[in-house]
Formats: C-alpha cells, sequence, structure tokens
C-alpha cells in the first residue's frame, strides 16, 4: 500500500465531517453527583422530590392494569403449557400495563419537565396531557 499513512497519522487529520461533527457535539454533560449538589443547592430536599405526585399518577394505574392483565392471562393459557405459558401470560400482563401505561407515563414526564412546550410552568395533569395531543397527535407521531 504505497502512499498510505500509518493509522496515527491518518487518524491526527480529520475528514471534514468528522471535524464538523466536532465542531457541532455538544459539551460533556456534568454527572449525577454535579447535579443533585446544585439542584439540592438551588431548591432543597423538596426538589428531589419534584415531580413525586405525577409518578403517583402513573404507578398506580400501571400495576392496577399489570395485575389485572395477569389475571386475565392466567385464566386464558392453559396449565398444560408450563414455562411457555407463563411466558405468554408476563406478556399478556405486559401488554396490558402498556396500553394503561405508556400515554400517563407521556402525561407523567410533561409534568416533571414543565409540561408540553410550557416552559418552566407545571400544569395540571389533564392540561398537560391535552398538550401532549396538540404537540405529538394520538398517535404518538408529529401531528
Amino acid at each position: 500500500m504505497l502512499g498510505a499513512a500509518p493509522p496515527p497519522a491518518a487518524s491526527a487529520a480529520p475528514t471534514p465531517a468528522a471535524a464538523a461533527a466536532a465542531a457541532v457535539r455538544p459539551s460533556p454533560r456534568p454527572g449525577a453527583f454535579s447535579l443533585a449538589r446544585q439542584l439540592l443547592a438551588a431548591e432543597g430536599v423538596a426538589g428531589l422530590y419534584s415531580g413525586f405526585g405525577a409518578v403517583l399518577i402513573g404507578v398506580l394505574p400501571a400495576n392496577a392494569a399489570y395485575f389485572g392483565g395477569f389475571e386475565a392471562g392466567k385464566a386464558l393459557v392453559p396449565p398444560s403449557w408450563g414455562t411457555s405459558g407463563d411466558m405468554v401470560v408476563g406478556a399478556i400482563a405486559q401488554l396490558v400495563a402498556g396500553v394503561v401505561y405508556t400515554p400517563v407515563d407521556m402525561v407523567k414526564e410533561r409534568l416533571q419537565v414543565g409540561g408540553a412546550g410550557q416552559g418552566a410552568c407545571r400544569p395540571a395533569p389533564g392540561r398537560a396531557w391535552v398538550g401532549t395531543q396538540e404537540w405529538r397527535g394520538c398517535g404518538g407521531c408529529p401531528a
């Protein structure tokens, strides 16, 4: 291979695409401990629990749906299926929980980060749901 540069020399001169990617790459994010210290300094201990109510709004119906789906799966799947049946029952339970939890989780996340395009305010769950639907549409894709 005449004319080929050895790997160290080749990597020292980046391609234009690599140079452009490096120029727009965001700076490294601070670590978890650094962010926790900043949060404690700015908002105190209560800041660590910001959004906890939104978590409860999602956890309670999701767990109810999961265990309801689990019981429905046990009623539908014959015991003779053994381990495969257990996996099917678990899949049914997870499917039912996901159908309930996914939209609730979307609202929860919007509440935790300040609502659907609402800036720093924290809207009520109903308002966050309406904002989410305006922003993403009911199918989850941009409207």
